[in-house]
């Protein structure tokens, strides 16, 4: 049966773009980001968050949203040494690359100038390699590493780098070999001048773009040392705070905690910062509503496995789900002591990327305690400080979490914590497999509302929403849809997934700002079986205040093959609060490319 994530040409494991936004799940961060773009607030922006919880998307849908149009710029690193070393060369790849690429270059002083800088960095390229050879003229072995450089401009070269021998006959270490071939060509060069040089060419091309947002993305920061981020401000300050270009560094969540630290005593890139923006993971709530939204998942214990495999983390959520059909009796007795150790340390006043570490931390605690089965508390502690398996650099420290994962699995059952003769605690997980039951009746009585047996193992509302019971919303209708309003399919015509899909997006969907369902109606006409058979198609308009998503149904369903879809969208949609309007069409419409007709008629319609 086709779900909504099916709609994507693939899983969604790669960055989204803009006509995509609907798959960004409850972000805050977009409305700041565009903001702060649309008030020309340029500078520089700390961009934090695990790997894989949308950081790129975050931007690419900010952007494609913005007053004026943006030129985004990604620029990639994947080792010191580019950050470093060759840091301009990359940033004027990039940004030739993506002007290319958007036929900017249609202006013709501006293709001018983007040939001429194609032009010196080859002759650049060449003097330098030109001069390491004449430096390693007496070297007898030679390596040749084949690479690429200004592959994206269509600069074919290829470097011959040449590797230092001792003269006594030693051969040297490869790494060793490459150190020195860093050295000589920092040598070769002047530094100083050609970086301020490619900086120039950098506010060259910039200058002839001043009808655009520059927006220049630094990603994969998080590869390097920490200390990065200080480096590249010390040489390239003039880029990132004095010139008009909106600069965001991508760094994890560790990386992020140290940089948007504000002593600046200690951090001094605080004081150049115009914005920061932390991408959490995912809570357990906001899990079980992501899970019934983008697969239709029903079932309780199979979300609670999802939480625990993921820990929130969209990208491994839509790579894994297909992964866990059934229920796993480690992990859910490793969820459930994950969850109940985490509202323990659920603090208001708590910054997102502290929850997350905490977050992280107690899983690794679980983690050992059930892979080694029986334990001694005392060689937990020096094994997690010896393999560096949890972060203490903040509170609470790995004491205090091994203490509170105890507590909780002796609450939930006591006879698996045992104290040996010489008083050190042991957790015996083999008992706790045993008394899996015990776990389960716990996961699924200890909820916000008593249920009947057979409704105990299905998701409820108050599973995706805490505290809401029942409908204690009214959504009024939608005064208007924007022009701009995103069309996204989420399924095929099959009335079973028609029912399904649309009524998993209102249910995941009820914290936003405005919900409208719009229900097209038409008569099939010769296409019929029946003469007055006619054809549906549902839309749930989600209206988070920044952008309007207009997910819908191809087609739909027939009166003839299963009406009791229509109704049910319906009756559900009333039951929650959610306003219905129906529609009549003439004709058979894409709505992917036509959505403006629709607009239209609901706009016009009193």
């Amino acid at each position: 049966m086709s779900k909504l994530y099916e709609s994507r040409k693939t899983n969604l494991n790669y960055p989204l773009g803009k006509d995509e936004v609907g798959y960004i799940f409850k972000s805050d961060n977009i409305n700041k980001i565009i903001e702060h773009i649309n008030k020309k607030m340029y500078g520089s922006y700390l961009v934090g968050g695990v790997v894989g919880t949308g950081k790129s998307s975050l931007l690419d849908i900010a952007a494609g949203y913005t007053l004026t149009k943006s030129l985004v710029i990604h620029v990639n690193f994947y080792n010191e040494y580019d950050v470093l070393d060759r840091f301009t060369t990359l940033v004027l790849e990039y940004l030739i690359e993506s002007v290319e690429r958007e036929k900017e270059d249609s202006d013709k002083e501006l293709k001018t100038i983007l040939d001429e800088i194609k032009l010196k960095l080859e002759y650049e390229i060449k003097h330098q390699i030109e001069k390491k050879e004449a430096v390693n003229s007496e070297i007898k072995e030679v390596y040749k590493e084949k690479t690429t450089l200004n592959s994206r401009l269509g600069m074919k070269f290829k470097k011959i780098f040449t590797a230092d021998i001792n003269t006594k006959g030693k051969m040297e270490d490869k790494n060793e070999i490459e150190n020195k071939d860093n050295k000589l060509i920092n040598m070769s060069t002047t530094m100083s001048k050609t970086e301020n040089d490619r900086l120039e060419d950098i506010f060259k091309i910039v200058s002839r773009l001043e009808k655009r947002n520059i927006i220049f993305v630094f990603d994969e920061l998080d590869k390097m040392k920490a200390n990065v981020l200080g480096k590249l401000f010390k040489r390239y300050k003039k880029l990132f705070v004095e010139k008009n270009i909106f600069s965001f560094f991508i760094v994890d969540d560790l990386m992020y905690i140290k940089y948007s630290d504000n002593n600046i005593n200690k951090n001094k890139i605080y004081t150049y910062l115009t914005g920061k923006y932390y991408m959490p993971l995912l809570t357990f709530e906001e899990t079980i509503r992501y899970c019934v939204m983008m697969f239709g998942e029903k079932k309780y214990l199979l979300c609670l496995m999802e939480y625990y495999n993921t820990l929130g983390n969209y990208r491994l959520l839509n790579i894994d789900h297909e992964k866990y059909k059934y229920v796993d009796k480690v992990t859910i007795i490793k969820a459930y002591i994950l969850i109940n150790v985490i509202k323990q340390f659920e603090l208001s006043y708590l910054e997102k990327c502290y929850l997350d570490l905490i977050v992280k931390n107690i899983k690794a605690i679980i983690e050992e305690v059930t892979k080694l089965r029986k334990l001694q508390i005392e060689e937990l502690k020096k094994y997690l400080k010896k393999n560096k398996k949890v972060i203490d650099k903040v509170w609470p420290k790995s004491d205090v979490l091994i203490k509170s994962v105890i507590e909780t699995i002796n609450k939930i059952c006591p006879n698996a914590v045992k104290v040996d003769s010489n008083n050190n605690v042991v957790i015996d997980f083999n008992f706790m497999y045993l008394n899996y039951d015990v776990f389960v009746n716990e996961v699924l009585s200890q909820r916000r509302e008593e249920w009947s047996k057979e409704e105990l193992e299905y998701i409820q509302l108050s599973d995706m929403y805490y505290s809401m019971n029942k409908a204690d919303r009214l959504y009024t209708h939608i005064p208007y849809l924007r022009n701009d309003i995103i069309p996204l399919k989420v399924a095929d015509n099959n009335p079973s997934t028609y029912e399904e899909a649309l009524i998993n997006l209102i249910k995941a969907n009820l914290g936003e700002n405005e919900l409208q369902v719009i229900i097209l109606k038409r008569n099939r006409g010769e296409e019929s079986l029946f003469k007055d058979d006619h054809e549906y198609t549902g839309i749930v308009v989600v209206d988070n205040g920044v952008f309007q998503v207009a997910y819908y149904v191809d087609k739909g369903c027939y009166d003839s093959e299963a009406l009791y879809a229509k109704k049910n969208l319906i009756n559900f949609s009333e039951k929650y609060g959610v306003n219905v309007k129906q529609m009549v069409i003439c004709n058979a419409i894409d709505l992917n490319k036509n959505i403006g007709e629709i607009v239209k008629m609901y706009n016009s319609d009193d």
